[in-house]
């Protein structure tokens, strides 16, 4: 899914594009043309999956082959509060 929002500061915009691709293999082509421009780039992993964690590890490398070096990137692990 897709979701664009954009936010009024005083003096700039900021657009927000969240693209959840869900970790599919479908979607890994489609990885540089997301990160073209970006300035920041979230990696959400699932902390009940090992595989979703080697997922994110491999998209952390591709953030690093298709962003400019100042593209903030974080590394976020979701359903913490799950046994």
């Amino acid at each position: 899914s897709f979701l664009s929002k954009e936010v009024q500061m005083p003096d700039y915009t900021i657009v927000f594009q969240i693209w959840d691709t869900a970790g599919q293999e479908r979607f890994r082509s489609l990885v540089p043309m997301y990160l073209r421009g970006a300035k920041a780039a979230l990696i959400v992993y699932d902390v009940t999956s090992l595989e979703s964690f080697k997922i994110a590890s491999k998209l952390l490398k591709e953030l690093h082959c298709h962003c400019a070096e100042d593209t903030k990137m974080m590394l976020i692990a979701a359903k913490c509060d799950m046994p």
